[in-house]
């Protein structure tokens, strides 16, 4: 019984292997450069229960699509000072996070 375990989790990490590569494959030599220039926004509003959790999962989970994605722009959209200070805070501590307004969103994608 322990052996067909260990086989059935063995397939399955083998299986999440493989789609991995095949993605990294797919994004290195099928998808057209301009994908390299998407960014993910996120809005950041006054009302987030819980902006560090959500903004780090963001962030994560963009950094794990390694190549993808340029950055994550986190839109402020009438946040209040203490979610603006965590995303101030969040933007020093990781590369390609950056946080603006909405008529500063133009500006920023056009570098």
């Amino acid at each position: 019984m322990i052996k067909l375990i260990f086989i059935f989790l063995a397939c399955i990490i083998a299986a999440v292997g493989i789609s991995e590569i095949v993605g990294w494959f797919m994004r290195k030599f099928i998808y057209p450069p301009s994908f390299s220039d998407l960014y993910c926004l996120l809005p950041i509003t006054a009302n987030m229960k819980t902006p560090e959790l959500t903004i780090s999962w963001m962030y994560f989970n963009m950094t794990w699509d390694a190549g993808t994605y340029q950055g994550l722009i986190l839109l402020d959209l009438g946040a209040d000072d203490d979610t603006l200070e965590i995303c101030r805070q969040l933007c020093l501590k990781n590369d390609g996070m950056y946080l603006c307004k909405p008529e500063q969103l133009g500006r920023m994608l056009a570098r």
